[in-house]
């Protein structure tokens, strides 16, 4: 017997929860958790206990129900530690522990500096309410450097030692937790409606689905169908290379970067689908925290697909971003795994 057993939901209801559902979603108990786990991945200036720290002894942290919240939460605790670094400051040039003239034009230096990243810091919260996450990372990354260059004055100086070194490292921890928050902010994908709605009109049985777990169960072979065609489509691209979507290098030779990306994507994509059925088979047995993990794994292959085209390192030939050939399968491999992932979190939190 399904969850809900006496409702039937239309396409139209079933998009509409979940589209309005995805970020209350979130704000389980375990939001925190995995949030800080994801931003120590991407970051390895940022560990994952601190984060776990700093966060879970701030109430707003604990009442965050989207990253976006977490983000701005963990803005206005850098700022407060940045404040208590000023305040630490002004009592130690106000007790004059600093012997040298040069000491003390340093520490000037850095009243100013974490001033200045106060501000940035104040500047980056504006930006997330507005969903600049690019004006936000770069006032973010300046309030980053802060530290680092208070520190170096003093270390220009022979026999000059600062005396917020701890200070420095505490703020410096805070504000890369900061960034890796609005990054993650930043690479979030919204759920479609639209999308979900276009979708799954298309499955015939869809219609006669009377619970959640079957919508789940539908948008996951979609996936997975997604996902197996994706990999033919690649293996065409890369077989045909005449192919006018691919930036030749020669008449017949693919651009060896395209080359090197399309098959960093077969590989991503041929492991999403080992990923998928087992995703399902875990969801089928209702052990939906499994089917979450394969569902959250299957997501970021497709955006790491996508990433992969947006940027070359220094040595290689070409344009710095190359237009990528997958971008509707990235999209609908995300979304797809998206719904599914919507509903697993609904049922296991039910």
């Amino acid at each position: 017997m399904g969850l809900f057993p006496f409702f039937s939901f239309s396409l139209f209801t079933i998009c509409i929860i979940f589209s309005s559902l995805q970020n209350s979603i979130l704000g389980c108990s375990d939001l925190i958790k995995q949030s800080c786990k994801n931003a120590t991945n991407d970051d390895p200036n940022s560990t994952y206990d601190f984060c776990i720290k700093i966060l879970g002894e701030n109430p707003k942290s604990n009442k965050a129900k989207t990253i976006e919240e977490l983000a701005l939460a963990t803005i206005d605790l850098t700022i407060c530690n940045a404040t208590k670094v000023v305040s630490t400051i002004s009592k130690v040039m106000r007790l004059k522990v600093l012997k040298t003239s040069y000491g003390n034009a340093c520490l000037k230096d850095c009243l100013s500096i974490y001033s200045d990243a106060i501000s940035a810091l104040r500047e980056a919260k504006r930006a997330i309410r507005i969903k600049d996450f690019k004006k936000a990372s770069v006032e973010i990354s300046s309030a980053v450097d802060a530290p680092s260059t208070c520190e170096d004055g003093f270390n220009e100086a022979q026999g000059e030692v600062c005396p917020i070194s701890k200070e420095n490292n505490l703020f410096f921890q805070h504000t890369v937790v900061s960034l890796a928050f609005n990054n993650m902010d930043e690479k979030s994908e919204v759920f479609s409606y639209n999308f979900c709605r276009a979708s799954l009109q298309n499955v015939p049985i869809t219609d006669a689905i009377t619970n959640l777990q079957g919508l789940a169960l539908v948008a996951m072979e979609l996936a997975l169908d997604n996902a197996s065609s994706t990999i033919l489509t690649i293996k065409n691209i890369l077989e045909d290379n005449n192919n006018n979507i691919i930036v030749a290098t020669t008449k017949n030779d693919l651009d060896p970067f395209l080359e090197i990306r399309l098959k960093d994507c077969l590989d991503l994509y041929s492991d999403a689908v080992t990923t998928l059925v087992e995703a399902i088979e875990a969801f089928m047995n209702q052990n939906y925290e499994t089917a979450r993990v394969w569902l959250s794994a299957v997501m970021e292959a497709s955006s790491t697909c996508e990433e992969g085209f947006k940027e070359r390192s220094s040595g290689e030939e070409g344009d710095d971003v190359a237009e990528s050939p997958l971008v509707k399968e990235n999209y609908g491999l995300f979304q797809l795994s998206d719904i599914a992932l919507c509903i697993a979190t609904l049922l296991t939190f039910s």
